[in-house]
């Protein structure tokens, strides 16, 4: 039930934010380098990803139904985003008072109540942002379809354009003021706030509104699929030529090129629903694990690495990338399979989806939960 395409990218998404990553000497590899020069991205790609199937999920619904149950709604991303995160951060707090550093309770309550972003600590995990990011985008996404049902029941959507261009004006404006105001740039000022961010998120709707209610397609011919995604890496090349911290147009303007860039490799990933090829499905597979990837990476990249350097003293940088890359992996795999498919099984038998419109496409995989949900 799960569009293979879309899964290729959670897991792109996923590896370039892993590259972001990598500790090592800024000569090594000019490949690794790229690839960490211009990994934060990946969150671009995950937002609008994101954006995209959660607007594709409620307007199926309403297709079907005639309204959308928006309670449902959030007690299902409750179920997807919460136990696992929760496990990840009892983890890492056990983790903390075996090396003697005692996390306040502040900086605790901050990644509970998903305002971490606006709210840097020292203690937890620096990528925790992007979640709180997200939560914020449900719940004023769940804020905003109810309003459009309740004062528009003719025509409920059709507002949504207008909405974005001006919530995506709204964002480029506070990125502008944000940067003349601060303008040393700080990760967390510049990068993590959810008003600075969150236009990525709200193109993923747009998109997903054009595509259901407008009948956006990209034609089946392989040139122009394969020339919309080259389209969309050109988008998002700029990242990779130019470090973040060092380029202004890259804060303020760049996060446009890049969320449009993800969108045209969404619209040319959707045609590529299922294959016979063993690494694509491997690779989707993989996909499907990228929240548990994505929030264990950082935990593998700094604790699993330390004990294999007990063992081996001084691991070569292809040793030290290669542990990471493959424990990340590895490590986000089996949590999902412990942690975020037995749970998701039970949100499915307690709050089953009407003629299963979590799926995107009409196909099944053998490697995937039958959710297309991220």
């Amino acid at each position: 039930m799960r569009n293979l395409g879309l899964d290729i990218l959670r897991f792109i998404a996923c590896s370039l934010v892993i590259f972001r990553h990598v500790q090592g000497p800024e000569n090594f590899n000019i490949f690794i380098q790229t690839l960490k020069k211009g990994g934060w991205i990946g969150v671009d790609l995950f937002f609008v990803l994101s954006g995209f199937l959660i607007a594709s999920l409620l307007f199926k619904e309403h297709k079907a139904s005639g309204s959308i149950d928006l309670k449902r709604f959030l007690i299902r991303r409750g179920f997807k985003i919460y136990p696992a995160f929760w496990i990840f951060t009892l983890f890492s707090i056990a983790i903390s008072f075996y090396f003697k550093q005692v996390p306040s309770i502040t900086n605790i309550a901050n990644e509970l109540l998903f305002i971490q972003n606006y709210r840097p600590g020292i203690f937890f995990w620096s990528h925790t942002w992007s979640l709180a990011v997200e939560e914020h985008f449900y719940i004023g996404l769940a804020i905003v379809f109810a309003l459009l049902m309740k004062y528009r029941p003719a025509n409920n959507f059709n507002l949504i354009p207008a909405i974005f261009v001006c919530i995506a004006i709204g964002c480029l404006y506070l990125r502008w003021s944000n940067l003349t105001h601060a303008e040393v740039y700080f990760y967390w000022q510049h990068l993590f706030l959810t008003h600075l961010r969150i236009d990525s998120l709200c193109f993923g709707v747009f998109i997903s509104y054009l595509v259901h209610f407008k009948k956006l397609a990209i034609p089946s011919r392989p040139p122009l699929v394969l020339g919309t995604i080259l389209l969309g890496i050109i988008f998002l090349s700029p990242a990779f030529l130019f470090e973040v911290s060092e380029n202004k147009n890259i804060l303020i303007y760049g996060v446009i090129l890049f969320y449009l860039g993800s969108g045209l490799l969404i619209l040319g990933a959707l045609k590529l629903e299922r294959s016979t090829n063993s690494i694509l499905n491997f690779i989707g597979t993989l996909g499907t694990a990228s929240y548990s990837i994505y929030l264990w990476h950082l935990f593998v990249n700094v604790h699993v690495v330390a004990q294999v350097k007990k063992i081996i003293p001084s691991p070569g940088p292809l040793s030290y990338i290669s542990i990471y890359i493959i424990g990340s992996f590895l490590v986000g795999w089996i949590m999902n399979r412990m942690i975020e498919q037995p749970l998701l099984l039970l949100r499915d038998s307690l709050f089953k989806n009407k003629k299963d419109l979590n799926s995107f496409s009409g196909h099944s995989s053998p490697f995937s939960l039958p959710s297309q949900e991220l």
